[in-house]
């Protein structure tokens, strides 16, 4: 049974680099969350690329035709899908995990993907790993079609993209943070998906007081 606790939904924008495993870990957390007893949230998983690609009528899982529109354009599209899906869930003791990304990197190339929608989250949660394993389930999932870099290249230079990859990420996320007074937390997944699971769900009361803090600083600025 969920407990009494804010009587307005959360929203969690979730980001890491291509590869880093945050839908298989965000996955986890619900499924785990589900059965767990006296749980303080209710957790729904909103996948971004899913619903954008549903958004725009384009066929599941055809990342490829999503890629090649225009970044401007899937920007504005993302913002107008996010806000159409706040207005829609208004579900008393949820939080919404939104799977997205604050850099997208296409044939080694950074792309920013954030815009203004991104002051309507209450907290950022960036997830991190090692270049080696992100770069090896990048190479080895089977269920996404991924672009990051160029194929010929050699295998230290994608780790090269990769380190770089996750460092302007993770400048976005402060860059983002500082700009529309969001907290943020990183959350390392270099050990097993039940140790993820487990530190997911313990940070809840340190999510908490940060969104209570950015609730303080935005009543007290007015």
């Amino acid at each position: 049974m969920i407990t009494k606790g804010n009587s307005s939904p959360k929203y969690y924008f979730i980001g890491g680099v291509n590869g880093v495993g945050k839908t298989t870990v965000l996955e986890h957390i619900v499924n785990f969350n589900k059965n767990r007893k006296n749980k303080k949230e209710k957790y729904i998983l909103l996948k971004g690329s899913c619903l954008l690609m549903k958004w725009l009528g384009i066929k599941d899982k055809d990342y490829k035709t999503l890629r090649t529109l225009n970044p401007k354009f899937k920007n504005r599209e993302t913002g107008k899908m996010i806000l159409q899906i706040m207005r829609s869930n208004h579900g008393k003791g949820i939080t919404y995990l939104f799977d997205g990304h604050f850099i997208h990197y296409n044939n080694g190339k950074p792309v920013d993907v954030i815009g203004g929608w991104i002051k309507k989250f209450s907290i950022l949660i960036f997830i991190s790993a090692s270049t080696k394993n992100i770069l090896n389930r990048s190479l080895t999932d089977k269920n996404k079609e991924r672009d990051l870099f160029p194929s010929y290249l050699k295998y230290r230079d994608k780790i090269k993209i990769i380190s770089e990859y996750q460092k302007i990420t993770l400048e976005k996320v402060k860059e983002t943070s500082k700009k529309f007074s969001i907290p943020y937390i990183i959350i390392k997944n270099n050990s097993s998906i039940d140790h993820f699971v487990k530190t997911f769900i313990q940070m809840e009361k340190t999510l908490d007081k940060k969104i209570k803090w950015k609730t303080a600083k935005k009543q007290k600025s007015k």
